[in-house]
């Protein structure tokens, strides 16, 4: 990407600034420490401000419409390639979590039509969950963690009850004695 901005006939290192290179070698670290799915996000900035930049260079240099256009176009395409990438993963990620909650995941008919799934076109041709469909099983899941959190949130209460009340009547038995030591 940023390679095309570049002035022809330099070498990269002369025509690259240092603060720059850092940027690069920072989003390279990024990438391969960092979940796919979080690095979608900065890759979508990264992706807005360099063609934003661009466009701007287009601009001054008083390039055709055409060309302004193409740019747009562009940097258009990559967006929803990204963002179909993260439907995919996001879709991949609930229905995993669907399964390990035995919850079911909406049927995959392989149409056009389906209401839940639609086919990748940009970035590969997988099969991912629509948004509605998403938000769906999402609050599924949420249902289910919640359900299966309230035993558990019930026993911590009665632990901090009992803890509690064998505290307070310890407290009791303490003061007790000190009576009985005043009063002999």
């Amino acid at each position: 990407m940023a390679q095309a901005l570049a002035i022809r006939g330099e070498s990269e290192r002369e025509r690259t600034p240092l603060r720059v290179r850092f940027r690069w070698a920072f989003q390279r670290a990024r990438a391969r420490i960092l979940p796919r799915r979080l690095v979608i996000r900065w890759e979508m900035g990264d992706n807005s401000r360099y063609y934003a930049r661009a466009i701007a260079e287009a601009k001054a240099r008083k390039a055709s419409r055409d060309d302004i256009e193409g740019l747009r176009a562009e940097e258009a395409h990559y967006y929803w390639e990204l963002e179909e990438e993260r439907a995919m993963l996001e879709s991949d990620r609930l229905t995993g979590q669907a399964g390990s909650y035995m919850l079911p995941t909406p049927d995959l008919r392989a149409t056009d039509d389906d209401p839940n799934w639609q086919q990748g076109t940009t970035f590969k041709p997988t099969w991912y969950l629509r948004p509605k469909a998403l938000q769906d099983l999402r609050t599924q899941i949420r249902a289910e963690r919640k359900a299966r959190r309230e035993p558990l949130v019930e026993w911590v209460k009665i632990a901090g009850a009992t803890i509690g009340g064998i505290g307070g009547a310890i407290i009791i038995v303490e003061k007790l004695l000190i009576v009985e030591k005043l009063l002999r």
